[in-house]
């Protein structure tokens, strides 16, 4: 445990010159800032998710177990178990995982749990089940199949509700990375989207574990439309759907979306026409 400014300052220092600088803001006591980097949100994107997951659990976030899948160092699973949340962090990259660990001991968050792993081996087996299941910033980095399958094994291992932030291909790809349309099926289903290319399929891995912000491989990943995003989460087992607008994120990309999945009971109410997937746009 740190207890002092300077112990606190030490041991940043020391996990700066190991594993390289923070890239996001956390309050690590004392005044002490993890990253000095500019936060291009103005510091609105880690409030409007903490008012995501204060409304999910009526301001009861004690009593909440949650997952944060892909944590990178931890500054969600840090708020929210600051505010009594037991969270546990799956992270892949070892640098993330060292600094999100630092600010669990300096800020005393017995809480909080962070693990080093590759979120595709999520399963309820491996990790049990959760209240909540935060799944932000990472579908777009997964290829196909890889992507659904995430979707699935979220949809296992939730019991109330994932928020789940993504970026979504727009019939008009505003990004030079972005593919040509595709589609690829899946247990039947047929979702489109455009491929990302992050990195050349020579590039090394070494490299790809310095881009704390990117995938850890080299295949392109697959952005689903928002229609098959939906059409996805829905067959996963999630029962609802809610896009989250308000709090404004400012700065956030047209082709992102916040979606809270709520994983209840089917309903048995009947209905007059049977239920179709969402259809794609045109464009």
């Amino acid at each position: 445990m740190r207890h002092d400014a300077e112990s606190l300052r030490e041991g940043k220092r020391a996990i700066v010159a190991r594993f390289g600088p923070w890239t996001t803001p956390i309050d690590l006591g004392f005044g002490i800032n993890a990253s000095d980097v500019e936060d291009p949100s103005r510091g609105t994107r880690l409030p409007r998710l903490v008012q995501i997951v204060e409304d999910l659990s009526g301001g009861r976030l004690e009593a909440l177990r949650v997952l944060d899948l892909a944590c990178l160092e931890g500054m969600v699973s840090i708020e929210l178990a600051r505010r009594g949340a037991r969270v546990l962090g799956i992270e892949a990259r070892t640098g993330n995982v060292a600094r999100a660990r630092f600010a669990k001991e300096a800020l005393e968050l017995d809480g909080l749990e962070v693990i080093q792993d590759d979120v595709r081996n999520l399963s309820r087996a491996r990790y049990g089940s959760f209240d909540l299941v935060l799944c932000l910033g990472i579908l777009y980095h997964l290829p196909a199949p890889d992507v659904f399958l995430l979707a699935e094994r979220m949809a296992e291992v939730t019991m109330r509700a994932a928020v789940i932030d993504t970026h979504i291909a727009l019939p008009e790809a505003p990004r030079k990375l972005l593919g040509v349309p595709t589609s690829h099926e899946h247990r039947g289903a047929v979702y489109s989207g455009r491929p990302y290319h992050e990195f050349e399929p020579g590039s090394f891995e070494e490299d790809r574990l310095k881009c704390v912000w990117s995938s850890i491989e080299t295949r392109p990943s697959f952005w689903p439309t928002r229609a098959s995003l939906l059409n996805l989460l829905s067959s996963a087992g999630f029962t609802s759907l809610h896009e989250s607008r308000t709090p404004r994120w400012i700065g956030m990309p047209e082709d992102r979306i916040t979606l809270v999945a709520f994983r209840g009971a089917p309903t048995n109410a009947p209905v007059s026409v049977p239920l179709e997937p969402w259809p794609e746009e045109s464009g």
